[in-house]
């Protein structure tokens, strides 16, 4: 998986249990995205600015493995599962650098939309092409155990 950069929990992010609240998982997955998208594919601000589109979130499944407190610094990391014209299957982690502990994951399916028409176009071939190169240089990684989890109660 690609690492990405770190990241640290902030006082604001700390709920009534004592330990990061989720929907500032939420917002550390979203900042691992982003910086995959942009670093790795070329889907940035200006890219998504001039080009009026860009990935929209369709689903996302999230598991928490172990907390992280305030301070904690956290790494996260990211790979492309599959994809097609329009589409992304993505994985994401959250790993606490001070024991390297796998603190939560992402699975999540995003869609390229038009900005104007708001429906769901192709990427320009250019995007394609990153895609399929990022997706080609992890895709014989195992496929994470939380990858297509069921909620439910197991009985």
């Amino acid at each position: 998986m690609l690492k990405l950069s770190n990241q640290v929990v902030k006082p604001e992010w700390i709920d009534y249990n004592g330990h990061m609240n989720v929907a500032y998982y939420t917002m550390a997955f979203d900042n691992v995205m982003d910086e995959m998208l942009t670093c790795h594919l070329g889907i940035d601000h200006q890219f998504i600015t001039q080009n009026k589109m860009g990935p929209f979130a369709l689903q996302s499944n999230f598991t928490y493995l172990a907390e992280m407190h305030q301070g904690d610094v956290f790494y996260g990391c990211a790979r492309i599962l599959d994809y097609d014209h329009k589409k992304m299957h993505l994985f994401a982690t959250l790993h606490n650098t001070k024991d390297d502990v796998l603190s939560a994951t992402m699975e999540g399916l995003s869609i390229n939309v038009d900005h104007h028409t708001r429906r769901a176009i192709p990427y320009p071939t250019q995007i394609l092409e990153k895609i399929e190169l990022l997706h080609k240089k992890l895709r014989d990684l195992p496929t994470p155990e939380q990858v297509g989890k069921i909620i439910g109660i197991r009985r």
